[in-house]
């Protein structure tokens, strides 16, 4: 790990990544109008929002071809997720 960058950022590199990933999303689905849970149709905040699978994964007949497909994402609550 770069001291330099951790001096710089104040963080861990790796946590302000995982920062800048999460404010770039959040800030995507509002510009898409994707702010409201998938699960219970609530807004969600940059702190409340997960992504979600809409058709479970998980032992399906594929697998890694659902949990990667783009159109089997949605946006849900971390407590409804």
């Amino acid at each position: 790990m770069s001291d330099k960058k951790k001096m710089q950022l104040g963080m861990n590199p790796s946590t302000a990544s995982h920062r800048l990933v999460k404010d770039t999303l959040w800030r995507l689905i509002q510009q898409t109008d994707q702010a409201a849970c998938v699960k219970c149709g609530d807004d969600m905040t940059r702190e409340t929002f997960s992504i979600e699978h809409l058709e479970p994964w998980l032992d399906s007949e594929d697998p890694k071809a659902l949990y990667f497909n783009q159109e089997n994402i949605g946006f849900s609550h971390l407590k409804c997720n």
